[in-house]
């Protein structure tokens, strides 16, 4: 016992500092602080330097839209952040730089700067420190957009500069990455002067006297960077000095001017001092070796979406795309098109997934990614049925829309569009083979209506091949390969035949568990692969071993198969009516006749789910594309 206490205070005076050190964490964690500017007051400060004054090394300063006519000093490491760079701005008012940063570990991000002195070198923003980071800005109507001297490990990135005499002037500065910036109409766009070791990557230089000068600048790396329009793209001058005989690195850049064969010359000169007091100048040249023969997309755009995913009663996923990795995402979301709430995305990236949590029923969003918007959407959570009493689910399968181009596909899209649904379903088999990007982005453009007005679930067919772009497109809840959600009183559970599903699988056990705890009255059940079909393919009577007696235990009222190109409808079989719907534009089948159908029709076609909740009953109706009902029956 004695040797147990002993080794017992051994431990507690280990563990000590480990404690210390960890409150101290959480103490200095706490002591950050946000500190808001609203130059229409309601917030802590009015003015970007009164709060900056007040602030401390690590604290946010937030500033909400609105002008702010003052030149800001920045001696703190602080995040200060506008709301957004086209309405929050900083004027100089002609005075002085507009911004200038001596303190170490600075990001400043979201705002336009504007209006510094002009002729008398002054900048819209002044970097004098390290580990500065400038981000998603727009700056115009400065000498220099923004001047870095004698500065190490900063990153200017995602930023507009334009009509300025330097766009991003870098004097005897290293390591300084130089990203996604768009320059344009100033006399030099960017400005490497005494300056080496630099990446400047991925910009996009256009209408510029020159392009890009490097002025005794060596070894920077100056890569996959647009030359467009310039009256000169690049060029630079050296000294004659080892220092400086290092060349530059120009890699697979776009020249507007390389003739399409051989390499593209960065022509220069270089100075060699000849023991006389003016030297001698001689021709030199630098070498782009692969150029690229095309342009880069380097200004934003929303790509794919945005659309809603996994809605629930309380929260509901954004999901869009953008074509380049943006670092300032956002949704904007609220009851009117005010948009009174912003829930913030990761940076860098170009697909984005942003959960909101709204506190009303439906509402509208936006979203945003550096300064690239999208257009003003509707959102609608599961518990806006409550208000309503009722709600519209559409359940379809197999667009598979190669062999016609996507006409059939797109037409019953665009049907189900009609119908307004408040969610849909999609049974699998959304293209012919999930390993294609271009057949998603072919599916993704048939259903972008649809998708922007009604949140879609997606169930994996076996040509979706399990490729990654499925786990990509959809954001649903669970693993997404099985999951379950509830709508009003109808409790959804969506299976995948592709991943184990015996007796005593991983998946199997999850079903019992989900169909077991669900309090819901209604109970409906979605996988690909039909275990009750006649024609077409076979019934999968394996996978019916093991489900259907679950199914029968727990009292699954609809079970909505796919993958067998029409339409076919079961009578009851153990209380359990089983659908084949598989004419979402895919190439038809032949249904057949067995005992236990009751109605079949080869038709491309799509089922409505109407749930009332007064009721308590679901009306399913099997439409063609003209919206017409073939078959029609109800479930309560």
């Amino acid at each position: 016992m004695k040797r147990k206490i002993e080794s017992l205070c051994v431990c507690i005076l280990l563990f000590l500092p480990i404690m210390h050190l960890s409150i101290t964490a959480v103490e200095e964690s706490a002591s950050v602080n946000t500190i808001y500017v609203d130059d229409d007051g309601g917030a802590d400060y009015t003015s970007i330097q009164e709060a900056i004054n007040a602030a401390s090394d690590g604290d946010t300063v937030f500033v909400y839209n609105g002008t702010y006519v003052e030149n800001v000093l920045i001696n703190k490491s602080i995040n200060l952040q506008g709301e957004g760079r086209n309405n929050t701005v900083i004027d100089g008012d002609r005075n002085r730089d507009v911004v200038n940063i001596s303190a170490d570990r600075v990001t400043i991000t979201g705002f336009t700067i504007q209006n510094s002195r002009s002729n008398g070198g002054n900048t819209g923003i002044n970097v004098k420190s390290n580990f500065t980071t400038i981000t998603s800005n727009t700056i115009n109507g400065s000498d220099n957009g923004i001047y870095i001297t004698n500065s190490f490990n900063s990153t200017i990135k995602n930023n507009k500069i334009q009509s300025s005499l330097s766009g991003i002037y870098l004097f005897s500065s290293q390591k300084q990455i130089l990203s996604y910036n768009i320059v344009t109409d100033c006399a030099k766009g960017i400005y490497l002067e005494e300056s080496s070791d630099n990446t400047v990557n991925s910009n996009h230089l256009t209408g510029n006297q020159e392009g890009l000068f490097c002025l005794y600048a060596s070894d920077n790396k100056v890569q996959y960077n647009n030359f467009i329009s310039n009256e000169e793209n690049a060029k630079f001058a050296k000294f004659f000095h080892q220092d400086f005989l290092i060349p530059n690195k120009w890699k697979n850049n776009y020249w507007d001017d390389w003739i399409g064969f051989g390499v593209k010359c960065i022509p220069g000169i270089m100075y060699i001092p000849c023991g006389n007091p003016i030297g001698t100048f001689i021709p030199w040249m630098e070498m782009d070796w692969h150029p690229a023969k095309k342009p880069y997309e380097l200004v934003v755009r929303i790509k794919v979406g945005p659309y809603t995913q996994n809605v629930n009663d309380n929260s509901i996923t954004i999901v869009w795309e953008t074509n380049i990795p943006t670092n300032d995402n956002y949704v904007m979301f609220g009851e009117t098109t005010d948009y009174e709430h912003v829930e913030q995305g990761e940076s860098n990236c170009y697909h984005h997934e942003i959960t909101i949590t709204p506190g009303f029923s439906s509402g509208y969003f936006k979203v945003a990614s550096n300064d690239e918007e999208s257009n003003d959407l509707k959102f609608k959570l599961a518990s806006h049925c409550y208000n309503t009493q009722k709600f519209k689910c559409v359940i379809l399968g197999d667009s598979r829309g190669v062999w016609d181009n996507w006409a059939h596909a797109t037409e019953v899209a665009n049907a189900v569009n009609a119908e307004s649904p408040d969610f849909v379903i999609h049974g699998g088999d959304m293209v012919n083979d999930g390993t294609v990007l271009s057949e998603w982005d072919s599916w993704l453009t048939l259903m972008k209506p649809l998708m922007q007005n009604s949140t879609v679930f997606g169930v994996m067919g076996n040509h979706e091949r399990k490729g990654s772009r499925y786990y990509e497109v959809f954001a649903l809840p669970n693993n997404e390969k099985w999951y379950s959600f509830d709508y009003g009183p109808c409790h959804f559970t969506i299976l995948d035949n592709y991943e184990p599903w015996n007796v005593g699988s991983y998946q199997y056990k999850w079903l019992e568990e989900d169909l077991a705890m669900t309090d819901k009255p209604i109970k409906i059940v979605c996988f690909h692969e039909p275990i009750y079909c006649s024609g077409g393919h076979n019934p999968r009577t394996n996978v019916r071993a093991a489900w259907e007696p679950l199914f029968n235990q727990y009292n699954v009222d609809l079970v909505f198969q796919s993958h067998c190109h029409y339409y076919q409808r079961t009578n009851p079989i153990n209380g359990t009516i089983y659908v084949v719907t598989g004419g979402a534009g895919a190439p038809l089948y032949s249904p057949k006749d067995a005992s236990f159908v009751n109605i079949s029709e080869k038709a491309h076609h799509y089922c409505v789910l109407d749930g009332s909740l007064k009721t308590m009953e679901m009306t399913i109706s099997a439409r063609y594309i003209n919206g017409t009902i073939f078959d029609e029956f109800v479930v309560c």
